[in-house]
């Protein structure tokens, strides 16, 4: 009986042995067949990544060709197989060449996967009005632009110390917080997408309202906008001089150009501060040597003309300086100049073609009522009187000295002694001889109250008035560069009265300038920056064609996008 005992014991003790011995040979086998399949997958996915990667080096290389066809179509495929730089840099090419929606989805889908350039992508597009549900609009922009830079900046200290964005992180009281320098980073990076952003806004409370943002959350860029508007006020800011001459003056401190040129105007006028003639001369002329400033040239060639002994060289050839920058009053100037200083058919001519330039090519509403003129008169060319007064009822719409004129050829008064008498007091005005008002041109006298709505008188220490001038300063400048405002009713040409009071303010830049103007720009395409290339990439850096970072109209007409086709 014992002896079976030890039988059964032996027999169980060799099969649980050889239990164990299939057991082992199962899992090695299994093991190996896992190994198999594993290998197989890394074989398939190294070969799925390194196709998609390899897409988007060649979309990528071709975007940078200007080979937009190709480009969309190579990083099209690379992205419907998961490459997020794809992505990010078919949103790009989209925003940037005005397929917005386009640029929505494939921005919306990278930052889904973790991508980190298209959320200036978003920014823009929610500016301009396109957007996920509610993300529209100025706060959306801000909300994209803080988001994209807190985590590009994130990624780039990252990569820099060789660690995990994880690991940046600083832990207080059991909450992960940012380091310093991500934070300075994230600053720098969401200023250069707020700046970028400016050309895009066509709508004033739009602006002001991402200006303001976007100085509270810490853009370091708005020094020049903001006092910008509070130079001239509007429905959310009361104009202040002093607050605008503080802005100004913390962006001088950063060396940006247009601050120069703002200091400049209020040095001239002696906005809330003591007027300066010489340091606003010294301001405008480094503006010339530094980058040849049209509104610096201008203002040079009004206080030239206008000194003890007027330099009408000098004025004409600064003028022409400006002219050549494409800025529309200096041609307009030089118009008004060739008619009235010379009386030779060559300057009639010459005149005729700086009005035109300054009509049709640089937008200048003072030149093109001249020019309209000269078309109805027949000056200086076959006369178009059809053209010129048709013209005429487009800017008389938005410009009173047009609708002036308009009445009086209603009045069957001759085009041609209108353009003389408007020649005559162009002429008066540049020479400062004759002045329909004081202070800045493009600063509004009369200010109306954010709230109410009412009119209200512009702060005390705004502007110094020219009747308040020094005697030793228009001895030594020239009086007629501190004109104090003429009677224009009283004003005649050889003791005749006007035909109107509002020919002698045709011209509409009639004293050196701050720059400032009053919110009318022309909304551009959004220039986001273009995404990095990763550094697993083989290719070098990213350079964009001139096109997609060139200016260009956000509207190709009324209610239309600017598109490039691809």
């Amino acid at each position: 009986m014992a002896n079976m005992l030890k039988k059964v014991k032996a027999r169980e003790k060799r099969e649980r042995s050889r239990l164990r011995q299939l057991f082992v040979i199962a899992m090695i086998i299994i093991l190996f067949l896992t190994a198999i399949f594993f290998s197989i997958l890394w074989v398939v996915t190294s070969k799925s990544q390194a196709e998609r990667q390899s897409l988007s080096e060649q979309g990528i290389t071709l975007l940078s060709q200007g080979n937009l066809v190709h480009a969309r179509s190579y990083l099209s495929s690379a992205a419907q197989k998961g490459e997020t730089t794809a992505m990010e840099y078919l949103a790009w090419l989209a925003v940037s060449s005005g397929h917005y929606n386009e640029a929505l989805q494939y921005a919306l889908q990278a930052t889904r996967v973790g991508g980190l350039h298209s959320y200036e992508v978003l920014g823009n597009l929610a500016i301009i009005g396109v957007g996920e549900g509610n993300a529209k609009g100025a706060a959306a922009a801000i909300s994209y632009f803080e988001q994209g830079a807190l985590k590009l900046a994130r990624d780039q200290v990252a990569r820099q110390k060789g660690v995990d964005v994880d690991d940046l992180y600083i832990h207080t009281h059991g909450k992960p917080l940012d380091p310093p320098e991500v934070k300075s980073l994230a600053v720098a990076i969401f200023s250069e997408m707020v700046d970028r952003a400016l050309p895009v806004f066509s709508d004033e409370n739009e602006y002001s309202e991402f200006i303001l943002k976007a100085n509270s959350k810490g853009a370091d860029s708005l020094d020049v906008p903001l006092g910008d508007m509070f130079f001239v006020g509007n429905k959310r800011l009361t104009a202040n001089a002093s607050m605008a001459i503080k802005y100004w003056q913390q962006a001088m401190s950063k060396g940006e150009d247009n601050s120069f040129l703002r200091m400049a105007g209020a040095h001239w006028h002696g906005y809330a501060m003591a007027r300066d003639p010489q340091t606003a001369i010294e301001l405008y002329s480094n503006l010339i040597k530094q980058k040849r400033d049209p509104i610096a040239l201008y203002a040079l060639a009004l206080i030239s003309l206008r000194q003890n002994q007027p330099d009408l060289e000098l004025a004409i050839q600064l003028f022409k300086n400006a002219a050549d920058q494409g800025y529309g009053p200096a041609s307009t100037a030089l118009g008004v100049l060739a008619l009235t200083e010379t009386s030779d058919m060559r300057s009639v001519q010459n005149a005729r073609q700086w009005f035109r330039i300054a009509a049709e090519e640089q937008h200048d509403i003072s030149g093109r009522v001249f020019y309209d003129l000269m078309l109805m008169s027949g000056t200086g060319a076959v006369r178009d009187f059809p053209k010129g007064f048709d013209d005429m009822l487009v800017v008389s719409q938005n410009f009173q000295p047009a609708k002036s004129i308009v009445n009086l050829l209603q009045r069957r008064i001759d085009p041609e002694r209108v353009l003389r008498e408007s020649l005559v007091m162009g002429n008066l005005v540049l020479k400062g001889v004759v002045a329909y008002r004081e202070g800045d041109p493009l600063a509004p006298q009369d200010l109306r109250d954010p709230m109410t709505g009412e009119l209200i008188p512009r702060p005390f220490s705004y502007y110094q008035q020219v009747a308040e001038v020094n005697p030793q300063l228009k001895a030594r400048f020239g009086a007629h560069n501190f004109t104090v405002p003429s009677d224009i009713k009283k004003l005649t040409i050889n003791k005749t009265p006007l035909l109107s009071e509002d020919l002698v303010r045709i011209i509409v830049q009639y004293a050196p300038s701050t720059g400032v103007s009053m919110f009318d720009q022309t909304p551009m395409m959004p220039r986001p920056a273009a995404p990095r290339v990763p550094a697993n990439y083989s290719i070098s850096d990213f350079v964009p064609p001139v096109n997609l970072v060139e200016p260009q109209l956000l509207f190709a007409a009324p209610g239309a996008y600017t598109t490039l086709p691809y």
